[in-house]
C-alpha cells in the first residue's frame, strides 16, 4: 500500500502521462502548394505552425460556455495535438 504522502508525488506524473498519451489529435489537411510555400517561408510544416495554439493554460479563469444550456466551465491545462495527414497516410510532404 502506498502512503498518502508518497501518493501525492505520483499524481503530477500520472496526470502528465495521461495527458500525453490520450490527448486529442486534429489532422491537418493542406495542398502541396501550401506545404511548399510554408516550408520555403518559415521552415515549418502546417501542423507545426498550428501546434502552439493547441495548448491552453488557465485562460485567467475565464469560464467557457458551450452551445448547450448549462453551467459554464473552466478549461485548464488542455492540450490538442496537430498532425499532418501525410504523416498518417505514410506519404511524404
Amino acid at each position: 500500500m502506498v502512503e498518502p504522502a508518497q501518493s501525492n508525488n505520483y499524481h503530477p506524473k500520472i496526470r502528465k502521462w495521461l495527458a500525453k498519451r490520450f490527448a486529442p489529435v486534429a489532422t491537418v489537411f493542406s495542398s502541396p502548394v501550401v506545404r511548399k510555400e510554408l516550408w520555403e517561408k518559415s521552415g515549418l510544416q502546417p501542423a507545426e505552425l498550428l501546434r502552439p495554439f493547441g495548448q491552453v493554460g488557465s485562460l485567467n479563469n475565464i469560464p467557457l460556455q458551450t452551445c448547450e444550456r448549462g453551467v459554464p466551465f473552466n478549461l485548464v491545462n488542455f492540450h490538442l495535438d496537430f498532425v499532418d495527414v501525410a504523416k498518417i497516410d505514410g506519404k511524404s510532404p
